[in-house]
C-alpha cells in the first residue's frame, strides 16, 4: 500500500499511530486541532478504501456495485462475509436466505 507509507511518513501521522487509545492530548491552536482531525479522518478513509477494494477484487463474482466483466455474475458461494484480519482473509458461514415482511 504505497499511499499508506505516503501518508504515515508525515509528522502528524506518525505522531497519530503512536498515540495510545486514551491519551489526552493539549493543542495550542484551532488549526493544529483541525490538521490532526483532518489527518485521523484521511487515515480511516484510505484503510477502508483498501478494504472495500481489496474485498471486491478477492470476490470472484459480481455483488451490488461491485461488478466485475471477468465475474459477472452473483453467486450464492459468495452469499456471505468476508472476514479480514490482519493479513488473514477468510469467508464466514453462508447467510441465510430470508423474506422481510413490510
Amino acid at each position: 500500500m504505497a499511499f499508506s507509507t505516503q501518508l504515515t511518513d508525515l509528522n502528524i501521522m506518525g505522531y497519530l499511530l503512536k498515540a495510545t487509545p486514551n491519551q489526552t492530548v493539549q493543542l495550542n491552536s484551532d488549526q493544529a486541532e483541525q490538521n490532526l482531525k483532518l489527518a485521523a479522518e484521511t487515515l480511516n478513509l484510505t484503510d477502508v478504501a483498501y478494504l472495500i477494494l481489496k474485498s471486491a477484487a478477492w470476490r470472484t463474482e459480481s455483488r451490488g456495485g461491485h461488478y466485475r466483466s471477468d465475474y459477472s455474475q452473483t453467486s450464492a458461494d459468495w452469499q456471505l462475509h468476508t472476514l479480514i484480519q490482519g493479513d488473514y482473509w477468510g469467508k464466514s458461514a453462508k447467510i441465510a436466505n430470508y423474506i422481510m415482511s413490510g
